[in-house]
């Protein structure tokens, strides 16, 4: 457990003022907030401006994003000068284009199917009562209705729809477990979502 580390663990080697520092969940390699973007561009993606469409009208926006490499599916686009929060539904690298919508309960960024490939097995999943969790601020999860397998992936069905999946993100699967000491979990596996 995180708490056992934290504190045996850490106290054993001697390295006390570890134990109540704050946790970061930003990538500390990077430096201060806001630099991401840059670290981006300068070490991983060269990503360009382009058009934005809106996904129900097919218009192109008068704005342009600023590089599809900074935008996550259902994060607010954030384009300057717009009148309207707009959200991120896809991406078109053919195009360079970002695809938006304007509200975040709209049916595009929200499913209840995924498709999930490089699937790593820690427990029999065969369990009844498996919960499918993609974020990591997602304790409990969301119910599975169905697994199925096929030649390089799982078809997983949820019992709930879930917020902007996004290619790449893991889904990680869960049990319930009385014996366990993570939220009455039990970690059954993960992979990549398609």
């Amino acid at each position: 457990m995180k708490s056992k580390v934290k504190v045996e663990i850490v106290r054993e080697a001697g390295l006390d003022h570890l134990i109540n520092r704050k946790e970061s969940m930003g990538l500390c390699f990077i430096g201060k907030r806001g630099r991401f973007q840059k670290f981006i561009s300068d070490f991983v993606f060269q990503s360009h401006p382009g058009p934005v469409i809106d996904l129900e009208t097919g218009n192109q926006l008068e704005q342009q994003h600023k590089g599809l490499s900074y935008y996550t599916l259902g994060q607010n686009a954030s384009l300057s000068g717009s009148k309207k929060r707009l959200y991120v539904a896809a991406k078109d690298l053919s195009k360079n284009a970002l695809i938006v919508v304007d509200r975040l309960d709209h049916p595009v960024l929200w499913t209840e199917f995924l498709k999930v490939s490089k699937f790593h097995s820690f427990k029999n999943v065969e369990s009844k009562n498996i919960y499918c969790s993609i974020r990591s601020v997602d304790k409990i999860g969301t119910k599975v209705k169905s697994i199925s397998e096929e030649s390089n992936h799982l078809n997983v069905e949820l019992e709930g729809k879930v917020f902007a999946p996004c290619p790449g993100q893991w889904a990680v699967f869960y049990s319930e477990d009385e014996n366990s000491n993570s939220f009455g979990r039990l970690c059954l596996g993960g992979g990549a979502i398609k």
